[in-house]
């Protein structure tokens, strides 16, 4: 099926891979203000794969041609609105920490990622070892004082020192706002 008059743009169907192939994008408008495109050609650097699009144009929500999804510009509802503008996460493995004194809060790690900021929102998860924080007497939380790092900072109650050693595994998530 050809279609946009004399543009040379087909649609058709192949019986083989029960697909619908385009030559070129295809933009199907619901209604005013919102298009969703479709792109034939992975090779396009200048349009996604499949994108959601504002009436200015601007891609709201797109896959690329690795299969990757992005969305910009995210609103979580609820009474103030609050908006995520991105999402970076890393997982670091034997992450070198500091003993932590009895009765007292302080570093327990530094941990690279680049794109977190300070006043993000962040969370740190360890993984499971033996000997690992999340056996020990330890409470942390994870901030950013400083461009592309996150510091986890542990509290410890109890009435002895703890030092989980250097074997700990961590999973950090940032929310940018």
């Amino acid at each position: 099926m050809s279609f946009g008059g004399n543009s040379g743009k087909n649609l058709t169907y192949d019986l083989l891979s029960h697909w619908f192939n385009i030559n070129s994008r295809l933009n199907i408008n619901g209604f005013s203000g919102i298009k969703l495109a479709i792109n034939a050609h992975p090779d396009d650097t200048n349009t996604q794969l499949l994108s959601v699009r504002n009436s200015s144009g601007q891609a709201k929500f797109y896959v690329n041609e690795h299969g990757s999804a992005t969305m910009s510009g995210l609103t979580i509802p609820s009474s103030s609105g609050s908006t995520i503008n991105g999402h970076y996460s890393t997982m670091t493995v034997n992450v070198a920490s500091a003993n932590i004194p009895a009765q007292q809060c302080a570093s327990y790690a530094t941990i690279s990622l680049e794109g977190a900021q300070p006043g993000q929102t962040i969370l740190a998860t360890p993984l499971v070892t033996e000997g690992g924080i999340e056996t020990s007497h330890l409470a942390w939380n994870a901030y950013s004082n400083a461009s592309d790092f996150v510091t986890i900072r542990a509290c410890n109650p109890s009435a002895t020192d703890i030092n989980t050693g250097d074997q700990q595994s961590w999973r950090i998530d940032v929310w940018a706002h």
